[in-house]
């Protein structure tokens, strides 16, 4: 009998034609419960946990990107551009995107900021049980002093050595797998959350938030090994995880010391993908072109091919304002994204079962997504994997 897929829907919030269910020696994997027709989206889902490196602004939960307009676009055309970030941790500046992503990040952040009493005055639209979760969480920590601001903190520190240590993976062989350790951070950060929350102890595994539903897969280093070949150190992310999350002597030993970030690096091994969800610049000129304004699509089409060719020519020569041969379209697009676009490393559960195939009969999709959503479409070969 196939399980539930709690994490992902399909069309209005309804569940997926499909379920997680034994595969026999494949493990377990996705099984349709229905036939399911062609070209059809079979489930659309939110990461478990994601992270990016890009140095573009963006929320901290979701990832989406919230740049500002780019530089030299017409004043009449700005209304089209995606609203920035609207809610603030006042303890650290991290910044998010709506108040919903400010009230789901408190899991977390709460373990590596300390400032989530803090988002208390940001979060004023929320659902109203994620509402009541937060105000008790503000309740049980009103007695507690004012943390110290995280951008002079130890924690802050730490975490920005390990944004660091990510930052040596980026641009090479392995820069899919480059923002892992923060998200391992994260992972472990709701870990120690669940376990400060606990009556009861669990165990380190059960309380990696949403990761009993992945597919836990061993980490490897060594070329010659099975497995992931992801040549980081935890000997590296322990000491800035444990400094990060400002984890006790108890709780290291309750994760189970080194072997915590490696069991979570084989999580994200065996299950991470990067995403590159739309840029506000691909949501602008949808916005623009949908609204039929000629005169203002030819005024942003100038200021855009402006701004391409000043790019293009700084990247050309070193900024001496020549540039070495034409810019061709992918590469326009590209320096376009690069100014305001992110790409994101992601873990999904629904999507972490489905098997490899060499003869796929489904696809990913993320691109028409603001932020880290995808959706799995059927391809049209045949139906996805089997029918029950």
């Amino acid at each position: 009998m196939a399980q539930g897929l709690p994490a992902a829907w399909h069309g209005a919030y309804q569940p997926p034609p499909c379920g997680v269910a034994e595969c026999g020696v494949k493990g377990n994997g996705l099984l349709a419960t229905r036939g399911i027709a062609e070209g059809e989206v079979v489930f659309t889902e939110r990461p478990r946990v994601c992270a990016t490196l890009s140095a573009v602004p963006h929320c901290a939960h979701c990832c989406r990107s919230t740049a500002p307009p780019l530089p030299g676009l017409p004043a009449d055309s700005l209304q089209h551009w995606p609203s920035p970030a609207t809610a603030t941790c006042p303890e650290c500046d991290e910044c998010y995107c709506s108040e919903q992503c400010a009230a789901a990040a408190v899991r977390y952040h709460r373990v590596l900021c300390g400032g989530a009493k803090s988002l208390q005055a940001a979060v004023v639209a929320v659902p109203a049980r994620a509402k009541d979760e937060l105000m008790e969480y503000f309740e049980e920590e009103e007695e507690e002093t004012e943390a110290e601001p995280l951008a002079q903190s130890p924690k802050a520190q730490a975490a920005a050595r390990l944004r660091a240590y990510c930052g040596e993976f980026a641009g090479g062989a392995l820069e899919r797998c480059a923002e892992y350790p923060l998200m391992a951070l994260k992972l472990i950060a709701m870990a120690l959350s669940e376990l400060r929350d606990a009556d009861t102890t669990p165990s380190f595994e059960d309380a990696l938030v949403g990761a009993g539903e992945l597919a836990w897969g061993a980490y490897a280093t060594a070329a010659g090994d099975e497995g992931p070949k992801v040549a980081m150190d935890s000997a590296v992310i322990w000491p800035l995880v444990v400094e990060a999350t400002g984890m006790s002597t108890a709780e290291q030993a309750w994760a189970g010391g080194e072997s915590a970030v490696q069991l979570v690096l084989g999580v994200l091994c065996a299950n991470g993908i990067r995403i590159t969800p739309r840029s506000p610049f691909d949501i602008f000129m949808a916005r623009v072109r949908q609204e039929g304004n000629d005169q203002r699509r030819a005024a942003v089409r100038l200021a855009v091919g402006k701004l391409v060719k000043s790019a293009h020519e700084a990247q050309g020569d070193g900024g001496q304002g020549v540039a070495a041969r034409p810019c061709a379209a992918g590469e326009m697009d590209e320096l376009i994204r690069g100014l305001c676009g992110v790409s994101v490393g992601a873990v999904y559960a629904a999507h972490s079962k489905i098997n490899h195939s060499c003869d796929f009969n489904c696809e990913v999709e993320g691109y028409h997504f603001d932020n880290c959503l995808i959706q799995v479409r059927e391809d049209s070969r045949r139906t996805i994997l089997s029918d029950m």
